[in-house]
């Protein structure tokens, strides 16, 4: 169940508690930046395991490989001297931008697929190692983030064919897809595309500079 919370400072997240002491969040503090991030609270022993980290899929669909996501910004950090944290990891919280403040979230975007999904699943490794997934039901989480960060949304659906520029998939919508082969160095480049392009964005706003990852 989603709920949203208001913060000390006046900021709001929308929330869901899983079982064994994790939460999965979605907050931003001090800038227009949306993050989703999974965190484990105080009680819990184990840690996540920041070489193997979260994989996030929306009603059997990969949307979000974070371990991607990390690689690209830092590749992006070493050539171009970029300072913002765009996906970050400690023992205790994971987490990844999904939106960066945009007046209206188009396909692209992986929150839309969240907004518009059934079930979100969450792929998590723990450190000492041991996997496990988490479901999560969709049903008002819409609503709730419309809320919180008064986001709208484009009317696009899925059945329509589109190029996904989020982490520079490209995809076609078709009745019978074929197989396909995934070049994982095709996707790296354009997933460094995407921080390349989305980070420069971000970066024409002040209040952006310097921001480092939210403590959630």
């Amino acid at each position: 169940m989603w709920q949203v919370h208001t913060l000390a400072q006046r900021e709001k997240i929308v929330a869901s508690t899983l079982p064994e002491g994790i939460t999965v969040l979605f907050g931003r503090r001090a800038n227009p930046i949306v993050y989703m991030s999974v965190r484990l609270d105080g009680g819990e022993l184990r840690v996540f395991n920041k070489a193997c980290l979260p994989i996030i899929t929306v009603d059997g669909a990969q949307i979000l490989d974070l371990n991607e996501c990390m690689e690209a910004q830092r590749a992006l950090t070493d050539k171009d001297s970029i300072k913002h944290d765009y996906c970050f990891a400690t023992g205790r919280s994971v987490g990844v931008c999904v939106w960066s403040g945009e007046d209206i979230i188009t396909a692209s975007h992986p929150i839309w697929k969240i907004m518009h999904g059934d079930t979100l699943k969450i792929q998590v490794v723990f450190d000492p190692y041991a996997m496990a997934e988490y479901n999560i039901s969709l049903i008002g989480f819409a609503d709730d983030f419309r809320q919180a960060f008064g986001a709208t949304t484009s009317q696009t659906t899925t059945s329509q064919t589109t190029t996904s520029q989020t982490f520079g998939a490209t995809t076609n919508s078709v009745s019978t897809p074929p197989a396909v082969t995934i070049d994982r160095a095709a996707v790296r480049s354009m997933v460094e595309d995407f921080w390349r392009s989305f980070i420069s964005v971000a970066a024409t706003n002040p209040q952006n500079r310097g921001t480092k990852h939210p403590e959630f």
